[in-house]
């Protein structure tokens, strides 16, 4: 478990295996840049098993709206390392609305270059603690069912996992908090 005190300003500081220093934190207005060029530099593979769509880059309306924070309705939060005194966007996880009250729809991406090396696992980690500390009392999520690492870390973590009813090329993932 993770405490944060300020869901609006932490940071929390993660020294990887091979000793990388990533800086999780919540997304603010000014990440615009870095968030344009994470979605712009994901593999179309990746792009498409977050979007469920062939995107290429946000529209003016997406970037801002993903750069936004309104905590306890919404948060998200990226991982970040800095290379030559640049910040460098290498993750994303979020949480908005639900389809039932207390629940919470979230989505996560991670740079294909970080990719196995625990950065989801620890957004999602301390996704859902904020979740539980704003008083949800579940998480759920849609995976493409050709996403096989986002099933495993879903089984991983403690997902429920189903095919959705209206698509047959997705999974519905829920988890209680």
């Amino acid at each position: 478990m993770v405490y944060v005190t300020d869901p609006a300003n932490f940071e929390i500081k993660l020294r990887l295996d091979d000793q990388s220093q990533v800086l999780i934190r919540p997304i603010r207005p000014e990440d615009s840049e870095i968030e344009q060029e994470f979605v712009r530099s994901m593999s179309p593979q990746s792009r498409y098993f977050r979007f469920f769509s062939p995107l290429k880059e946000l529209s003016p309306a997406a970037l801002k709206k993903l750069t936004q924070n309104v905590f306890p309705t919404n948060m998200a939060i990226i991982a970040t390392t800095v290379s030559q005194e640049r910040e460098t966007q290498i993750g994303v996880a979020r949480y908005a609305p639900g389809s039932e009250e207390g629940w919470a729809e979230f989505a996560i991406c991670v740079a294909d270059a970080w990719h196995g090396r625990g950065i989801a696992t620890s957004l999602l980690q301390v996704l859902f603690d904020l979740a539980k500390d704003s008083g949800l009392v579940g998480i759920e999520g849609s995976a493409m069912n050709e996403n096989f690492r986002m099933l495993k870390l879903a089984r991983q973590l403690g997902f429920t996992i189903s095919l959705d009813q209206r698509d047959s090329r997705i999974s519905r993932l829920h988890k209680k908090l």
